[in-house]
């Protein structure tokens, strides 16, 4: 059955009609249209549709959130993750973030030490990370890497490098930190995101589909990004460039990969992706259409800024992605209220990034007019 809403206005007009037909109010022929022009006709029976049409369209208004709720092109929010439900395909929750840490020890060892996996470690503000695997520190080597896991999930539990510095259990004199940004920790899937994943439901539990590895990647712990190439070296390959790219964090992707997504006969080669450097020279005016210029603390207050932006600029773009001028000029122009004007002295057009490539900002130069 094909379904319309009615609209008030709709409503009312026909219940107009229907009762001028019906001789049930003016028969003057001006009437509807003295109606229509909303001029005060004191009828109270006009009046009594009125309200009835204006009750009418709030059940219709009902009806079509019913309607849409079942479809997947319409549907929001809880509808869409009862859909979800039925076909089995739930929306992609938070994941959390992922980070490596350096330990060390100041304890002296005079026979292998080992702290079982699951030790918390913190930062000032409070964030926490749990150790994925046992710390062993021996006679010849009293520091050791391991991989952590954020207990926050999303965004939120993210850590920039260094931040991590306490740590819960205080035998050994351990010391902590992390060398590196954590990465992943993404806030799960938006409604349009999820609508997506939906009408590809089929094709998610297909083993070795497309879709089967983008609803596996899209729920995986500590996954900054990644690039399939299909039969890279022949039919039956796949090559997926992957960051973060530590041992651990490669043997889970690895396994999991093979045991739940693959077909028997696919050969899976993960790589880390090349980087590539980019340095950026900038010139910005933040004084154009002031009446008081910014003094010389302010200016290197926004030029820190400004780096710090660039750098998060950097940080956003996926692997095989090309840096494109324009576009982090948007995002400084978006994030940096100050600025009136940028101008790019390098580079000055797109670079080109390769799909087994990654670009990270090299040297920084900002200078301020």
């Amino acid at each position: 059955m094909n379904y319309k809403q009615k609209y008030y206005g709709e409503i009312f007009q026909e219940m107009l009609n229907t009762a001028f037909e019906e001789k049930l109010i003016s028969h003057n022929e001006d009437f509807l249209d003295y109606i229509s022009n909303r001029k005060d006709i004191s009828n109270f029976y006009v009046m009594l549709l009125s309200i009835h049409a204006e009750a009418l369209a709030e059940v219709y208004n009902e009806i079509t959130k019913v309607y849409k709720s079942s479809k997947v092109d319409f549907a929001k929010g809880m509808d869409l993750d009862d859909i979800g439900a039925i076909v089995n395909c739930s929306r992609p929750k938070p994941t959390h973030a992922y980070v490596e840490l350096n330990f060390e020890t100041n304890q002296e060892i005079e026979d292998t030490i080992t702290e079982n996996e699951g030790l918390l470690v913190f930062s000032k503000n409070g964030l926490s990370y749990r150790t994925l695997e046992p710390l062993t520190f021996t006679t010849k080597n009293n520091t050791c890497t391991v991989s952590a896991i954020a207990t926050t999930p999303g965004v939120a539990g993210r850590v920039s490098e260094k931040q991590l510095t306490k740590v819960e259990n205080k035998s050994y004199g351990l010391k902590v930190t992390n060398p590196k940004p954590s990465t992943g920790g993404t806030d799960g899937f938006n409604d349009e995101q999820y609508r997506e994943l939906l009408k590809n439901w089929i094709k998610i539990n297909q083993k070795g589909n497309l879709w089967a590895y983008v609803n596996y990647f899209s729920r995986l712990d500590g996954l900054h990004d990644y690039k399939l190439i299909p039969n890279w070296d022949g039919t039956g390959t796949i090559k997926i460039v992957i960051s973060p790219f530590d041992s651990y964090f490669l043997n889970k992707v690895y396994n999991e990969l093979q045991s739940k997504i693959c077909q028997v006969s696919e050969d899976i080669f993960l790589t880390a992706p090349n980087e590539k450097a980019i340095d950026v020279y900038i010139n910005c005016n933040v004084d154009i259409d002031r009446l008081n210029p910014f003094d010389n603390s302010e200016k290197d207050n926004i030029k820190s800024r400004i780096h710090d932006e660039i750098n998060n600029y950097f940080a956003s773009l996926k692997i095989g992605e090309d840096f494109i001028p324009h576009k982090l000029a948007v995002w400084l122009d978006n994030n940096i209220s100050e600025l009136k004007n940028i101008q790019f002295d390098y580079p000055k057009q797109p670079v080109e990034v390769l799909d087994d490539e990654s670009c990270f900002v090299g040297d920084i130069e900002i200078n301020m007019e």
